[in-house]
């Protein structure tokens, strides 16, 4: 696997909520994308940050809250975004290899 396919399954990993958006275009001031939701096609400005707002209903990000995530639909998202924070904790974590002259 090559590097940008490890970065682009590393992402989709620790980002699942992208599945759920269509990357319309990049802007070419800052890092923000314009986004369409897959369920509502409702279209806006932003990042990951806001995808996640957008499909767990949360407040004060900036953009409504989806109308077409159904509690199932949220409660699998909310599992997904769960094991996404997991593994990027995980993935932060440094090893620490005890020294064998040490001991």
């Amino acid at each position: 696997m090559n590097i940008t396919n490890q970065a682009i399954k590393q992402e989709d990993e620790t980002k699942p909520l992208w599945r759920n958006v269509s990357k319309l275009r990049k802007k070419t001031s800052g890092g923000n994308n314009m986004i369409q939701c897959s369920l509502c096609n409702f279209s806006f400005n932003g990042s990951y940050t806001r995808v996640r707002a957008h499909l767990l209903k949360l407040t004060g990000a900036g953009v409504r809250s989806c109308p077409n995530v159904t509690v199932s639909k949220l409660v699998e998202f909310k599992k997904l975004d769960n094991e996404a924070k997991l593994k990027i904790k995980g993935l932060k974590q440094k090893k620490i290899i005890p020294c064998t002259t040490c001991i």
